[in-house]
């Protein structure tokens, strides 16, 4: 119930303020995450097809483990403290996830770019 709460709650928040430049934003963090994770399986897998393969599992194992669990800990230590702060809290993470004011804004600029023709700001 709290998460469906936070969902519509989200959704309204992020198409009233959208994606604040001064608040960090979760996708940066896997992003770095991804990198670093890349690396490291580059040094311990062969540069064969199944060392690629491998070394691409793992990394996807340890991102979604990690961009799963780490929210899911801190919703559950949010939730054990208040309801009120778990559903705080559920509702920045699910506005930060949706996204939906910053993806309309930034794909208006590509269709305005498209429609007079510039290919290449597009």
């Amino acid at each position: 119930m709290w998460s469906l709460c936070a969902l519509i709650l989200g959704f309204c928040l992020d198409l009233i303020v959208g994606d604040p430049h001064w608040m960090p934003h979760p996708i940066v963090f896997i992003g770095k995450l991804v990198d670093l994770t890349e690396k490291g399986m580059r040094r311990i897998f062969p540069k064969t097809v199944r060392g690629e393969n491998l070394a691409g599992a793992a990394i996807w194992l340890i991102v979604v483990t990690v961009s799963t669990g780490i929210p899911l800990l801190i919703l559950h230590l949010a939730y054990g403290v208040s309801s009120f702060l778990g559903l705080a809290l559920e509702t920045v993470m699910c506005a930060q996830i949706l996204a939906t004011k910053s993806l309309k804004t930034e794909s208006m600029k590509v269709y305005d770019a498209l429609k007079t023709g510039d290919l290449e700001k597009a």
